[in-house]
């Protein structure tokens, strides 16, 4: 009698962290779409790993990746942060870990910026220009781009095969044209330069101390804190303009 030998895929613990509002949109796809918290997060980040490594042709400079470390771990931003913790196939996580590594990006900004593309809902609208959108030229000729930019928000994980991928390919084909060939450009798109980094801090004080006005300031400042702590390029360039501004100023 012959004995096949089994192959056994080894798996590795991969460990990560997810900002508030992206954790409870994650939850939520999770079971609205009754996916399996593994086996999605395998199929989305085995495919997005490539696209970041092919987005990011020079690595990030290391005074950039300092600065959205700091952002991540801001006192006011300590507890906005959930533990995750999966068993994913080893040969993926080591990958991730090469391309983050070789390409100067943090790995919790990397995955917040996947499942924030792939299953944020308010903050998601917020963030992303989509109104803008369909101002470019794009979207203004006789075929359906326009309608499906503006629907592509409510069937992010509803392609089986490729989730982000009608995603990617709305914002590549939206932007001007000197980035209209750069390839997975929603990890290259700068969502700080909509939201201006404030680097005066917000005092962490509780929701019940604020009143109206100053939850609606503080949830600003969460916003632009928030937009740099999910960055994977940046240049230095984007730190040198950051200044001491008021917060109701913007």
């Amino acid at each position: 009698m012959t004995t096949k030998a089994l192959s056994i895929s080894t798996e590795t613990s991969f460990s990560f962290n997810l900002f508030t509002e992206v954790e409870r949109d994650f939850e939520a796809a999770l079971l609205n779409g009754c996916y399996q918290k593994k086996a999605l997060l395998k199929r989305l980040l085995e495919i997005e790993i490539e696209r970041l490594d092919e987005a990011i042709e020079t690595p990030v400079a290391e005074r950039v990746t300092q600065f959205i470390r700091h952002t991540q771990i801001d006192g006011g931003l300590r507890t906005r942060w959930v533990p995750h913790q999966v068993q994913l196939p080893s040969s993926l996580v080591n990958r991730i870990q090469e391309v983050c590594k070789n390409k100067g990006i943090l790995r919790d900004a990397w995955v917040n910026r996947v499942l924030f593309l792939a299953t944020a809902t308010k903050l998601f609208d917020g963030l992303m220009p989509f109104l803008e959108i369909e101002q470019f030229e794009y979207f203004k000729n006789e075929s359906d781009n326009r309608r499906d930019a503006v629907e592509l928000k409510m069937r992010r994980l509803t392609a089986p095969l490729d989730p982000l991928s009608d995603l990617h390919d709305a914002l590549n084909n939206s932007v001007g044209t000197d980035d209209i060939e750069e390839p997975w450009f929603l990890y290259r798109y700068k969502i700080f330069s909509d939201h201006r980094h404030p680097k005066k801090p917000f005092p962490p004080v509780a929701d019940a101390q604020l009143n109206g006005e100053s939850k609606a300031l503080r949830n600003r400042w969460l916003v632009h804190k928030f937009a740099w702590c999910i960055t994977c390029w940046a240049e230095i360039g984007d730190l040198d303009q950051l200044e001491d501004i008021d917060l109701m100023d913007l």
